[in-house]
């Protein structure tokens, strides 16, 4: 009998903890919103796949008709996905001797850099080439490391107020992910509504043109400094 009430008093017990460890949803909700983390890694998401979405939309635009060569897109893709393929298996080698936001920071603003390096001489082959696929190269890395920013968090709110809110931070990814690919690709409508783009023209307008480049080139490098700026303030205090 004396067995039975202490099992019953344990079973109680623990019962007891789970209900103090439940918390309503507005109190989770709260608790991750007032971390600026929140904010930054959603705006660091954005970036990244509105980078994704505006070059995507705009490759095969720009070696059709600034490049003039629509045979090239191929062998263009292929250098790209063997690039990217090649850092991220380096990724994990790389962060068990850097810090993993310092590496981030630093690839972001070196694959701006080459990405910008077209802008030297748009319609040259071999400058385009090599621009984009050591942008691919470092950006590579980007892809991998976000996702474990979002389990990082996860920790950083749990230790900071004890409340383990994953629901809302898994939020973060999907937004971010779908209003940088929505508004990426969708820039590439926009710029070339801009710039005239004629699609039944063999050759476009130097206006055309300049939009092409402008989302192909230009915008993903803007984009890359601006996320490698937002990381700057990814310090949580310890």
């Amino acid at each position: 009998e004396k067995v039975k009430d202490d099992v019953q008093g344990k079973t109680t017990a623990a019962e007891s903890g789970k209900k103090k460890e439940t918390v309503s949803t507005k109190t989770a909700f709260l608790a991750t919103v007032k971390n600026k983390e929140f904010f930054l890694l959603l705006a660091i998401w954005f970036c990244v796949y509105c980078i994704s979405g505006a070059q995507s939309g705009s490759g095969t635009y720009y070696i059709g008709y600034v490049l003039g060569d629509w045979n090239a897109a191929g062998w263009f893709s292929m250098g790209n996905m063997i690039c990217q393929l090649a850092a991220m298996l380096a990724v994990p080698f790389i962060l068990t001797k850097v810090d993993k936001i310092k590496m981030m920071r630093v690839v972001l603003v070196l694959a701006a850099v080459t990405r910008l390096a077209a802008l030297i001489a748009p319609s040259n082959m071999p400058l385009y080439l090599i621009s984009s696929w050591s942008s691919a190269l470092f950006f590579a890395p980007i892809s991998v490391t976000i996702l474990t920013l979002v389990t990082d968090l996860v920790a950083i709110i749990t230790k900071r107020t004890g409340i383990r809110a994953e629901g809302f931070v898994s939020v973060v990814s999907s937004i971010g992910l779908k209003l940088g690919t929505g508004i990426g690709s969708a820039l590439t409508g926009w710029l070339l509504a801009w710039g005239q783009f004629d699609a039944a023209a063999a050759v476009q307008s130097e206006s055309a043109l300049t939009s092409i480049i402008i989302n192909n080139v230009a915008v993903p490098g803007i984009v890359m400094i601006l996320g490698a700026v937002i990381l700057v303030f990814w310090r949580p205090k310890e």
